[in-house]
């Protein structure tokens, strides 16, 4: 047993997990007197590019780099989720700080992500999310270095009011991306507008329901697979609306 200050716990090893950068000859095998001078290079370490290596361990795929839990998180996701699903609370804003902790606590999950709620003079926003990485375009919730989630707690569909409520602050900011979290599906309406938004201001706003919750903390699906192919999903259907008006060749 090792600890490993890489993966911040202990590891169990045995001798076939054991590589050999580089080894030691026995110098004194002629005697002490022996003239024998080894070079630097004779005893030099492979050089390793940390980065390289562990994207190869996933897939090269930079959302399973930083989207990676512990069985221990997926415990405490399993028990926010409980208290936000499926617990009795004798108070609205009871249920709405459980359901926002589950929120928040899933999505600082990702290495990358910092995340606080913020009020402002204009508004109170629940999650302010800020992205601590800097990539190479991606195409997904990694080009964005900040972004917004308000989070929907009454058990009914979200109405467009928190759609308008969340565009005005992108409309007032230079945040570009914004997310709705909340218990039940979003309406047909919230598409339509995300695409026009998305076609006229290059904003995007998506939504994430209590199924894609349900997915990411029993299925342990990927939350940021889960951002990036909604956002693909708002920019393809806007483009396929252009082409069907013909102001694109398909």
């Amino acid at each position: 047993m090792i600890y490993c200050y890489n993966c911040d716990e202990n590891v169990s090893i045995c001798e076939d997990d054991i590589y050999i950068a580089y080894k030691l000859t026995d110098s004194f095998c002629k005697g002490q007197q022996n003239d024998n001078v080894g070079s630097l290079s004779d005893f030099a370490a492979q050089h390793i590019d940390r980065l390289a290596y562990k994207l190869s361990q996933c897939d090269h795929n930079f959302n399973n780099l930083l989207y990676d839990l512990k069985n221990e998180e997926y415990k405490k996701l399993e028990t926010l989720y409980f208290e936000a699903f499926e617990q009795k609370h004798s108070k609205t804003k009871e249920a709405g700080n459980k359901f926002e902790a589950l929120c928040e606590f899933l999505i600082k999950r990702c290495k990358a992500f910092e995340a606080a709620n913020v009020n402002t003079d204009m508004n109170q926003i629940d999650c302010y999310v800020r992205n601590k990485t800097r990539f190479i375009e991606t195409g997904g919730v990694l080009d964005y270095n900040r972004f917004i989630v308000e989070c929907k707690n009454e058990n009914n569909t979200p109405s467009i009011d928190y759609f308008n409520k969340l565009h005005s602050i992108l409309e007032t900011s230079s945040i570009d991306l914004g997310i709705i979290m909340s218990k039940f599906s979003a309406p047909s309406t919230f598409i339509k507008n995300a695409k026009i938004i998305w076609l006229h201001r290059k904003k995007v706003i998506i939504s994430i329901d209590r199924n894609d919750i349900y997915n990411i903390v029993f299925e342990k699906y990927n939350l940021l697979e889960c951002i990036d192919s909604k956002i693909e999903k708002i920019k393809a259907m806007a483009r396929s609306d252009l082409i069907k008006v013909g102001l694109y060749n398909a």
